[in-house]
């Protein structure tokens, strides 16, 4: 919130994650233990089967100083739509601006096994004339499964959307989020780890427990144990390109309010992954540099 106390004035944000596995239930469990107290607050659901204005309502429900100020989907029922909200604290003045645009992810050529129509990116750009660039908000789901084909999908699927910024963004610091799927596999620990110096892209360091907690694949019936017949990998997560403009101050899993050694979600068998960050404004300056991606 812009604080009066503050040298630096700013803008918070809480950005959550969250794949649904078609369970509307499961929302609920997350949202009644999200922390709501930042200026603005971007919920990015995966495998949602709520028509958009159901999930708005239900989502506000639960936030009631906070209203919904712009919202977008990808996809189609019943397979599961990938969605992004915004909402703003109602005690905030500050104006923003929005818009967005929505990838669908493309394949080299058709494989019936990779054919994902509903696979994709929401681009939701965010505006405000106390920001030094504009910030990008990338909500997106990538290509699942085990297996080298996958995994250069997978690849490829980062590469659009990476591309996608360099042509219509360039401009704007950006925020990547969502299910990506990235996972441990027989010959790397984590198959995302290769691509932060091939791309200049940023995971905080200090998300909870030893380069973060497992969110892939959980006991739906025990929120604390995985699925013994997959391997435990961290597919949720929250990322960033390079730069210096945003200031992170918590990255973790939601847990459950009343107790803290439970993630929330019951009914998923994903974890929901949250991260709380603040744009320091700036005195807008028309000679102000910009940070461009280079692929």
């Amino acid at each position: 919130m812009q604080r009066r106390d503050s040298v630096t004035p700013e803008t918070s944000v809480e950005v959550l994650t969250f794949n649904m596995n078609k369970n509307p239930l499961a929302l609920g469990d997350v949202m009644s233990s999200l922390k709501k107290n930042t200026d603005l607050i971007v919920i990015c659901l995966q495998e949602s089967t709520e028509y958009l204005n159901i999930c708005n309502r239900r989502l506000s429900s639960f936030l009631e100083h906070y209203q919904c100020i712009y919202e977008a989907e990808h996809g189609s029922l019943p397979i599961g739509k990938l969605q992004i909200f915004v909402l703003k604290n109602r005690d905030v003045s500050e104006h923003f601006t929005f818009s967005h645009k929505s990838m669908r992810f493309s394949l080299d050529s058709f494989d019936y096994q990779l054919y994902r129509p509903w696979k994709g990116a929401i681009f939701l750009k965010c505006d405000s004339q106390n920001f030094r660039h504009p910030m990008l908000l990338i909500g997106t789901h990538f290509h699942a499964h085990d297996g080298q084909k996958y995994v250069l999908q997978r690849e490829k699927d980062l590469k659009q959307i990476l591309g996608f910024i360099k042509v219509h963004y360039p401009k704007c610091d950006w925020c990547l989020f969502g299910d990506l799927n990235f996972r441990s596999s027989e010959n790397s620990n984590d198959e995302f780890l290769p691509y932060f110096n091939k791309y200049n892209i940023k995971e905080y360091f200090y998300f909870e427990g030893a380069r973060g907690s497992n969110t892939y694949k959980i006991d739906m019936n025990h929120r604390n144990e995985f699925d013994k017949h997959r391997r435990p990998s961290r597919t949720d997560r929250i990322c960033h390109n390079a730069t210096s403009d945003i200031k992170i101050d918590q990255y973790a899993v939601v847990k459950r309010s009343g107790d803290a050694d439970t993630p929330a979600g019951a009914g998923s068998d994903h974890y929901p992954v949250f991260e709380v960050f603040r744009i320091p404004h700036h005195a807008t300056s028309p000679s102000a540099p910009f940070m461009v991606y280079h692929m």
